[in-house]
């Protein structure tokens, strides 16, 4: 969603409307509001007239140098904070695009940061150009009145720095305490060539005391010393800040080689890490296919010893119940051929002996009888 805001056209893509009141804008903008988590927002600059309002703009494309400068921002929330400042980072990106980034490169971030999909923002800051649409890295400073008090621009190599410009709001809020006018800087547009391009206003103010405590002294000649030492403190300063700029930029892209080669590293060792879990699996599975083999087979010779088991279980049962039968059979008469011929023998003994304690019925006993019963008659 593009930034709603009644701009002036005579100020919109200027190079930047110095000392000029930027008309304030109504954004969507991804804020983190502690708990809740981040959430999509509608945000109005003009909330934040009476402060200093410092818009930390974000290149399109964020790499990890740049979010850790921004995160170096959000480190020193408080210290802004103190000197009645507050920070709103602004991309010309989608809401989505912004939430991303929050997600996972600017994890923590305590500021509200706007999606200017149109450049609406950016054009007035006179930050774009009338055919640019992409943000390119830039700070800019309105003032409690919402005037445009200061704007740089970087390039791939150079980043501003949250210290330097709390020791500029620091300075400017002095001058206001001593003045009781808002400070208006009148080289405040121009194009970062070194890391720490907001430090020449810095200096250009510190020249400007040292002017003027020079121009009270009663000694002219020690004036003039004073301001030539002024200058060359001031270029000695500038030296030492490029230098320390360039070692900066050195240690930044540095960081990103070796943020690139562990990647790299990463990447192979993810790889390699995924070869071996593959083989491992693949080895696992084999053995594991073989194992099941060899069980079944383990089976199917149990289940045939068993087999063979209960075969002969029953066949021991016919055994056992067979030897039962004969020793009842041995124990009853037997009917074997023998056994009737001695049982036939037997009793035919037995009827014979009956047969002889029986009265004969022989001649001879029928002799005998009649012998007897003649005796009884005669007798009788």
């Amino acid at each position: 969603m593009s930034t709603k805001s009644s701009v002036n056209s005579s100020i919109i893509c200027r190079s930047a409307p110095i000392n000029e009141i930027v008309a304030a804008s109504s954004c969507v903008a991804v804020y983190e509001r502690g708990n809740e988590g981040l959430k999509f927002i509608h945000l109005d600059t003009g909330k934040y007239k009476g402060r200093y309002l410092v818009f930390v703009v974000m290149d399109s494309n964020l790499t990890n140098a740049e979010a850790r400068n921004v995160l170096a921002f959000n480190d020193n929330l408080e210290k802004f904070r103190g000197l009645d400042a507050r920070i709103i980072g602004v991309a010309t990106v989608s809401n989505i695009s912004l939430r991303s980034w929050m997600t996972n490169k600017l994890r923590g971030l305590k500021f509200p940061v706007i999606a200017d999909v149109g450049g609406d923002l950016c054009h007035a800051l006179g930050i774009l150009g009338p055919d640019t649409h992409h943000s390119p890295r830039s700070l800019a400073i309105l003032d409690p009145e919402g005037r445009l008090i200061h704007l740089s621009k970087y390039n791939q190599n150079t980043l501003p720095q949250p210290k330097s410009i709390i020791k500029f709001l620091k300075i400017i809020r002095e001058n206001e305490n001593q003045s009781g006018k808002l400070f208006l800087e009148p080289l405040s547009d121009y194009t970062a060539t070194i890391e720490d391009s907001i430090s020449v206003s810095q200096l250009s103010l510190e020249t400007h005391q040292s002017d003027n405590k020079s121009a009270t002294s009663s000694d002219g000649k020690v004036s003039s010393r004073q301001s030539d030492k002024s200058a060359a403190t001031s270029t000695k300063k500038s030296a030492t800040i490029s230098q320390s700029s360039t070692e900066s930029s050195n240690i930044f892209e540095k960081v990103d080689t070796d943020e690139s080669a562990l990647s790299s590293e990463m990447s192979a060792a993810r790889s390699q890490i995924s070869a071996d879990v593959s083989a491992v699996r693949s080895t696992l599975s084999s053995r594991m296919s073989a194992a099941r083999s060899e069980m079944s087979a383990a089976k199917s010779d149990i289940s045939r010893v068993q087999s063979n088991i209960s075969t002969k279980n029953s066949r021991l049962n016919n055994i056992i119940t067979g030897t039962g039968a004969n020793k009842q059979q041995s124990s009853s008469p037997s009917t074997s051929p023998d056994h009737s011929v001695k049982t036939k023998s037997d009793q035919n003994v037995k009827i014979k002996s009956t047969k002889s304690s029986r009265p004969s019925t022989s001649p001879d006993n029928s002799v005998k009888t009649k012998s007897t019963k003649s005796t009884r008659l005669s007798s009788s």
